[in-house]
């Protein structure tokens, strides 16, 4: 077992913020998908070429943002865990140090 997890408490197990980042992509994976196969259905149901057109940008406008927003939300949770780790890194020195002195 690394010496992360031997000084870890619950609170600040390092894999926390990763388990978390899985979580929140795969939701978000889950609800794009939906979205996807909610296209096909718009898609059969045009009987123009322009409504086609309409349907496939507002999609893709749509899935631009969505995919905006999720790599934003990622960013910020990946940054949340590589603060914790480096509290954990921290404490870990600090507690190292203090053994040798």
């Amino acid at each position: 077992m690394s010496k992360f997890a031997d000084s870890a408490t619950a609170s600040e197990n390092p894999a926390a913020g990763w388990l978390a980042m899985n979580q929140h992509w795969m939701n978000f994976l889950g609800e794009r998908f939906k979205k996807d196969a909610a296209l096909m259905e718009q898609l059969s149901k045009c009987t123009k070429p322009e409504d086609v057109s309409a349907v496939q940008s507002e999609f893709y406008n749509e899935a631009a943002q969505d995919y905006r927003l999720e790599f934003a939300e990622m960013t910020e949770l990946g940054e949340q865990a590589m603060i914790k780790l480096a509290n954990i890194s921290q404490a870990d020195v600090e507690k190292t140090a203090a053994k040798k002195t």
